[in-house]
């Protein structure tokens, strides 16, 4: 939510136009443009899910409806006359379904490529392989995927079974392609195994060879290398904050208002032409001076990374150059801090991490190295200031209490623009 609605595209002559037609102060909340656009992404990809949810169940209904009337060839072997092609269909007690008329050579063909279906579970795999499909169908490499891997178990049971030298490949495939001569397959369902994919299952067979002994294990040893890699993780990643653990509450946040400044002013450490990032006392804050609101805080009691201010135990603050990450350093003895740890804040989702960093390039100035003097600030001003195309910002506060610091664009040798920061 928005007091000010406003759109940032990072190309700035764009902002400033739609910006500019937008209301500057709404009198309510306004809800952002993006969370329209990710509620209606939402809602597409529920109505997806949905879909094929129904589809599947849908289909798998129909073809029990189907088969209600098969009878028993052999064990949990059934024939129908309303089926094409023999399949493996059921999730819990799976069962081999044939059509009639099957010459019974072809039956002992079709049954050893379907019990292999059975004893490898491939009736369990399927359907979770399809489930994965449904929560992710907006994805064509999904899709790519799922049809690949159903043709992969096809042509694996075919050659487990010219493998194990019950049947000859010219044999086999010539069954197969009796069984797909002018018959209609069953009716689709992601969770039956039908005779399909004849034409590519016949050229493999005929070209199939057994793999050497090597060759099988070279493929295990390359697949579980680029599993580990993929599956791997720095521990940085393993051990991340969320920010929910992270963030300011909103007491913390109006008490932090009443912090008597002292001998420290609060400091800038990025900004750009969207946001400021400043820290003081205890916290980090990220501020978007666009909508004049504060977009994250981060209360560093939660890191036991908040006694920075003064002494040997200090802890230091620097922002990327991108203004994407905060690295939190000790600065000095650790002795009087139990169990400290440097951290990274990734200032864009808000979770933070341990991490061995001790520095981070970073984007502000000192003020002495800009301008002498600041006329236009009274009282406190911060010793940092930071900005883009000649533009500076620097904070100052004129009272002892923090609630009263204001943030301050300085161009062309004076201070053009103050905003109070913590403003309700």
């Amino acid at each position: 939510m928005m007091n000010a609605p406003a759109v940032s595209t990072g190309i700035n002559s764009l902002d400033g136009a739609v910006n500019g037609s937008l209301p500057a102060v709404a009198p309510m909340a306004s809800v952002n443009p993006m969370q329209v656009i990710i509620f209606a992404a939402f809602v597409i990809w529920l109505t997806g899910i949905a879909a094929l949810l129904i589809y599947s169940i849908a289909s798998y209904i129909m073809l029990r409806v189907k088969l209600r009337n098969a009878v028993i060839y052999d064990n949990n072997v059934y024939q129908s006359d309303k089926i094409g092609t023999p399949f493996v269909f059921g999730l819990i007690r799976p069962k081999i379904y044939i059509p009639f008329g099957i010459d019974e050579n072809e039956v002992n063909y079709v049954l050893a490529h379907e019990r292999y279906h059975i004893k490898r579970r491939d009736y369990i795999i399927k359907p979770i392989a399809f489930l994965i499909l449904t929560l992710h169908w907006f994805n064509p490499l999904c899709h790519l995927a799922f049809m690949l891997m159903s043709s992969d178990m096809e042509m694996s049971c075919d050659e487990k079974v010219i493998a194990e030298g019950k049947v000859k490949s010219k044999e086999y495939s010539g069954a197969l392609l009796s069984l797909a001569s002018g018959k209609k397959p069953p009716a689709p369902c992601p969770l039956a195994f039908g005779e399909t994919g004849i034409k590519g299952r016949i050229k493999n067979i005929l070209k199939y060879k057994k793999p050497k002994v090597y060759v099988s294990v070279i493929s295990v040893m390359l697949c579980a290398a680029v599993l580990i890699v993929c599956a791997s993780n720095p521990n940085i990643v393993n051990n991340a904050i969320p920010y929910d653990s992270i963030k300011m509450s909103d007491d913390a946040l109006t008490a932090f208002g009443e912090k008597i400044i002292g001998s420290s002013m609060a400091e800038i450490d990025y900004a750009d032409d969207e946001r400021i990032i400043f820290h003081f006392s205890d916290a980090v804050f990220v501020y978007n001076f666009q909508t004049s609101t504060i977009e994250k805080t981060f209360d560093l009691n939660n890191l036991n990374c908040a006694k920075f201010q003064q002494g040997d135990y200090t802890v230091g603050i620097t922002v990327s150059t991108d203004g994407k990450e905060a690295l939190l350093r000790h600065d000095g003895s650790t002795e009087r801090i139990k169990d400290f740890k440097n951290y990274i804040i990734n200032l864009e989702t808000g979770s933070a991490s341990e991490t061995d960093k001790t520095e981070l390039k970073n984007p502000f100035s000192n003020l002495a190295d800009t301008f002498t003097t600041v006329t236009d600030s009274i009282g406190w001003t911060s010793a940092r200031c930071t900005g883009e195309n000649g533009s500076m910002w620097y904070l100052t506060c004129d009272k002892a209490n923090i609630g009263n610091m204001r943030l301050c664009l300085y161009k062309d040798g004076k201070t053009v623009s103050e905003k109070p920061v913590f403003d309700d």
